[in-house]
Parts: C-alpha cells; sequence; structure tokens
C-alpha cells in the first residue's frame, strides 16, 4: 500500500468546522436513527489482515466502509452505516508504533478496561464481570479486541451487510479452536410506537419510558443560537478528541493520544449491554394494590418523565398529552432542593442533573455529560414473565471516560450521596447497582413519601472501553501497524 501524507494542522478544539465532518465517524456527532443494529466484537489473530481490515474500510475498496459525520446527500439515508473501536489490547495487538501516546493520566479507564473499572461503576455483585457474556467476562479481557456497529433500516439489510462483514472480517481472526476465534453478534431491535394523536414515530425501552429524548448537542459552526432553556452546546473537545485547551478551561497538557494524526478527532466510548428486568419493575409499580393510575405517578418519579416522556417538572401530577420536542429537552430543576416534583434519585436528574440545586456547581469548567447511542434488544414485554433477556445495548461517549462515563456511573448513579442536603436521594432507582430491600423516596405536598421493596431492575451483562478513530487514524493504523518496535499497553499503577 502506498504511504500517504497525514494532515498534522490541530483542529478546532470549541467548534467543529465542515472540514471535520469527514473525518470524524458519524456517530460521534449524529445519530442515525436506523432500527435494526448488530454489535460484533471479535479478536485480532493475524496483524497483517488486519491492516488489509482497517485500510478496506476506508480506502472504498472493501464492500462496507466506515461511516463519517459528512451529511448524507439530499437528507437520504444510507442502506447501512458501519462504524469502529478498538481497545487498549486491540490497539496493542495492530503493533502500532513505539511513538504511540497514550496519556495514562487523561485515559488510564481506557488503557485499564472495562473489567478493571468495574467497581468504580458499580458492576458488583450480580453485575461483577465474572458473570458477564462470555467474549466480554473478566476471563476473557485481554481477548476483545475490536467493535464493529452495523446499522441498518431493515432486517434483510442487516442480514445482508452482515454476511459481508464477516466475509470481511474471517481473515482477521484467530483460527477456530485457537484462543478467541469465536465472534459476538449481539442484535438491538429497539421499539417504535407511533402516537395515536400526532402519529410521531418514537423509540421505547422494555420499561415503557419514551427514549432518545436528550443528548448533548457538539458545538458546529452554523448552529442556530441556544434556545430559553436550553443546555448550552458543549465544546467539541469534549466528544471529540482536540489538541489544545478551550480559554475557559486549561486541562492537562493534551487532550487527546498521539501523534496528531491517529489521536485528534476521535472519542471515546463505554460498550454496555444492560438486562431489564421488567417483571420485576412492573411489580414493584403496582405493589400494595395501587391501581394504574398510582402505577403511573410512582413510574413518573422513578425516571423524573412519564412514560410518554414529558418531564414531571412540566407535569407534576398526570402524564397530558405528549408535549412538544423542545419542551421534552429544555427545561431545568429550578430552585428545587428537596426533590419535588422531580426527586433527587430519578434517573433522568442522575445521569442529567442540568445544574440543579445541592449538586456542586461546575460551571464551565466540565461537563459529565455523555453522548449515548444505544437502544433496546430483545423481545417486546407483554407482561407475562417469559423469561427471555431483554435490556439496552450501545455506546455511551465521552472524550474523558473517567470524567464523563465513570463520574457519572460513581457519582450520580451510584452514590445515595448525590446531592447532599435533605434531599433523601437514595440511587438511581432505574439503573443503579440497587441491593435487595431498598425503598425509593420521592416528595409529596412538601413531605417525602417512601416506598419499600426497590430491587436491582438493571444488571450488567457486558461491557468494554474502546477508541473510536478517525478516519484519518484508521487510514495511519492500516499505514504504520505492523512495527517491528510496537507500542504496549503501559503499566498502570493498580
Amino acid at each position: 500500500m502506498p504511504q500517504a501524507s497525514f494532515d498534522t494542522t490541530p483542529a478546532d478544539p470549541l467548534k467543529i468546522h465542515p472540514e471535520d465532518l469527514p473525518d470524524i465517524q458519524g456517530f460521534i456527532v449524529h445519530g442515525y436513527n436506523m432500527p435494526k443494529s448488530r454489535h460484533f466484537v471479535f479478536t485480532i489473530g493475524q496483524v497483517g489482515a488486519a491492516l488489509d481490515f482497517l485500510g478496506a474500510l476506508t480506502s472504498g475498496s472493501g464492500a462496507l466502509s466506515i461511516t463519517s459525520a459528512e451529511r448524507w446527500p439530499g437528507s437520504v439515508k444510507p442502506e447501512y452505516a458501519l462504524n469502529i473501536g478498538l481497545t487498549a489490547r486491540g490497539l496493542e495487538a495492530l503493533k502500532l508504533p513505539a511513538n504511540v501516546s497514550i496519556n495514562p493520566g487523561n485515559f488510564g479507564s481506557f488503557l485499564g478496561g472495562a473489567v478493571a473499572a468495574a467497581k468504580t461503576v458499580g458492576d458488583t455483585g450480580p453485575n461483577d464481570p465474572d458473570h458477564w457474556v462470555t467474549k466480554l467476562n473478566r476471563a476473557n479481557a485481554d481477548l476483545v479486541h475490536v467493535l464493529l456497529s452495523l446499522y441498518t433500516n431493515t432486517a434483510e439489510d442487516r442480514e445482508s451487510y452482515s454476511a459481508q462483514l464477516r466475509a470481511m472480517f474471517a481473515p482477521v481472526i484467530p483460527p477456530a479452536g485457537a484462543p478467541g476465534s469465536d465472534v459476538m453478534e449481539w442484535d438491538v431491535d429497539p421499539e417504535i410506537i407511533t402516537d395515536p394523536v400526532t402519529g410521531e414515530k418514537y423509540r421505547q425501552i422494555h420499561f415503557g419510558y419514551t427514549d432518545g429524548i436528550s443528548n448533548p448537542i457538539i458545538d458546529e459552526v452554523g448552529l442556530a443560537p441556544v434556545r430559553p432553556n436550553q443546555l448550552p452546546y458543549v465544546p467539541a473537545w469534549q466528544f471529540v478528541t482536540r489538541y489544545g485547551s478551550p480559554p475557559t478551561y486549561v486541562p492537562p497538557t493534551y487532550n487527546m493520544p498521539m501523534p496528531l494524526p491517529f489521536g485528534q478527532n476521535g472519542t471515546f466510548s463505554a460498550f454496555r449491554i444492560l438486562e431489564q428486568n421488567v417483571p420485576a419493575f412492573e411489580a414493584f409499580l403496582s405493589a400494595d394494590g395501587r391501581d394504574e393510575a398510582a402505577q403511573e405517578f410512582l413510574a413518573s418519579k422513578l425516571c423524573g418523565r412519564w412514560r410518554n416522556a414529558n418531564p414531571v417538572v412540566f407535569r407534576p401530577l398526570e402524564a397530558g398529552p405528549r408535549l412538544p420536542d423542545y419542551k421534552l429537552s429544555y427545561f431545568d430543576y429550578g430552585t428545587d432542593s428537596v426533590g419535588e416534583p422531580c426527586p433527587y434519585s430519578a434517573h433522568t436528574r442522575r445521569t442529567n442533573s442540568r445544574g440543579g440545586p445541592l449538586v456542586v456547581p461546575l460551571g464551565d469548567k466540565v461537563d459529565h455529560r455523555i453522548m449515548r447511542r444505544a437502544d433496546a434488544y430483545g423481545p417486546p414485554y407483554t407482561g407475562v414473565d417469559d423469561s427471555q433477556p431483554r435490556g439496552l445495548a450501545g455506546h455511551f461517549m465521552g472524550v474523558m471516560l473517567a470524567d464523563q462515563f465513570e463520574f457519572v456511573m460513581s457519582q450520580w448513579v451510584n452514590s445515595g450521596t448525590f446531592p447532599g442536603g435533605t434531599a433523601e436521594a437514595g440511587i438511581d432507582p432505574l439503573l443503579g447497582n440497587v441491593p435487595d430491600g431498598s425503598s425509593f423516596t420521592y416528595w409529596e405536598s412538601g413531605r417525602p413519601v417512601t416506598v419499600e421493596g426497590l430491587s436491582r431492575f438493571v444488571t450488567t451483562k457486558g461491557g468494554l472501553y474502546c477508541f473510536l478513530p478517525s478516519i484519518t487514524a484508521i487510514k495511519w493504523m492500516a499505514q504504520n501497524g505492523g512495527a517491528s518496535n510496537p507500542w504496549t499497553v503501559p503499566l498502570l499503577p493498580s
């Protein structure tokens, strides 16, 4: 393969520019909203074949190519979108040159991997990596190298493009019977609901809540001014690796892996498989003889939204008709310091505090938000406990896994001291690692109401940390891997 010259011009850390879009993997910036997806996890067994595979994905010579953030002509969706992530051990397996630098101070979580971070994010007890799906569990952690995420519009397209993709990476994986020869495939088929009044289609998770409502918007050249109560656009460097420092925040010397063609315009992802115990959730709602209205009221308190997505800060007593899209996202928690109408443990408040009172004020220095590209897997729940696995799987992205994904999980989702004060927060009842026999407290008419019998509704079944490199970086790895003096994952403090 002829050697290419690579641009070494640092990109703007504050905004994404039009020329950046063809270099950034598409789902970092924009959700595809494609209803069928399949995630492949495999091990690199043949270095040369792996480098050829990366080259084919970015040169147009392969059956499929990596999808960038470049706008689709005429806004018409393609038949498929494809993205790639590599774990630290996957980068090591490519035998990249020794001048690669991934700063342990910034990226120690990525270098250590998801299994090493289990206690930090609450993956203990039933969530422990010993219990994860085979390909991702503790025993196989070092053999998790590559994650491919394929998105399609139809189930037929998913099968067709999956077959082509398997043929492309078949030479890469170890031979049958060798360690790591197995390939994990995980299908995601979100439930699409049609609003009977508006005809609008939206996603729903198995707990019955509307999904995919609010993600950070990365600041980009040409975006419209922020609306009243809309969260500010997020500086580019928080979701896309950029060299340099914004004027209002001085991170460590650089906020990206090096050299620049390898590190720029990428990001990191915590890929998660989260099994949801829907029968247990519904049993908790209906306990103590609650009628349907009381069950829906309790469900709204657990989430901070009614199941039709209306925030309880707008509709404290009943769901009402679904609000306009902008109202579903453009709100905050005002001066509420006890959790009425939205409890401090409510899932939406825990995963996006919106600068509410009692949460440590962070100003413009650090934003702990994450970009979520995940959807429901498994069959729809019909009200009968059929023992079928169902849940949520996908990517939770950010430049700093420690300051974004791990912070949210450890300091917000699983922390009983999240707000301080007297708000009686508990932990996130929908996502947290809830011990059996716990309780949930919300406020009503100025007084706390405690509901007993809360248990764990979500169990982690798998996870991995990966680097989502730019198109330039994938080409750079294809041409510079296989080095005789390769980069290795540095030893980290225990």
